[in-house]
């Protein structure tokens, strides 16, 4: 059975985490900014384990390499970098809020709730002091809303049986909650709680 929608879509969460990251890593080591380079290493969360346990390894090359091509200058890539890092953090949040949902009680997707959680505060931070709070603030929140749609979007593609009106009335309320979900979080870190 091919993988659902929301897995493949996972899966290119936790190589856009791990390409972002490394590019962030390497970007503020040759700077000599080793505090950002753990920010960044922090932001990536559990996304390199997951990486290596699922074999994505050629994923996140190939996100990688296509990062590199549009950025070909060292550093030009920085804000994208860390909008593509709060976006996949974003995503994986949404999902694991999803699972949770579905699974209360469950100790090890709490875990894994709160370390994706972690890991999404340390990548707006940041990117909150890599860039001035006007440009975080909009970044971050465009991060958001793609990750909020790239995750109802791949949910709505794995429904089966419900009607176009059905399903259009799922994607909202998902959208709404995901979306809701995902600024109380950033809203914090912005607002410096």
């Amino acid at each position: 059975m091919p993988d659902s929608h929301l897995s493949q879509t996972v899966d290119g969460w936790t190589a856009q985490a791990v390409a972002a990251s490394r590019y962030l890593v390497r970007l503020y080591r040759a700077l000599g900014d080793g505090r950002q380079a753990a920010a960044a290493l922090q932001g990536c969360g559990a996304c390199e384990e997951r990486q290596q346990r699922l074999g994505l390894q050629g994923q996140s090359q190939a996100v990688a390499i296509a990062f590199g091509a549009t950025h070909p200058e060292e550093g030009s890539g920085e804000e994208r970098a860390w909008q593509l890092l709060v976006e996949a953090q974003a995503g994986l949040l949404a999902f694991h809020g999803l699972v949770d949902q579905g699974h209360p009680g469950k100790e090890t997707l709490r875990a894994s709730n709160n370390a994706t959680a972690k890991a999404l505060r340390q990548a707006i931070r940041g990117y909150i002091v890599a860039f001035p709070l006007v440009m975080a603030e909009e970044g971050v929140l465009a991060s958001l809303a793609l990750a909020t749609e790239a995750c109802v979007q791949a949910l709505a593609l794995d429904f089966e049986g419900t009607t176009a009106g059905e399903l259009q009335e799922v994607r909202q309320e998902l959208h709404t909650n995901i979306l809701e979900r995902l600024n109380q979080e950033a809203i914090a870190i912005l607002q410096g709680r």
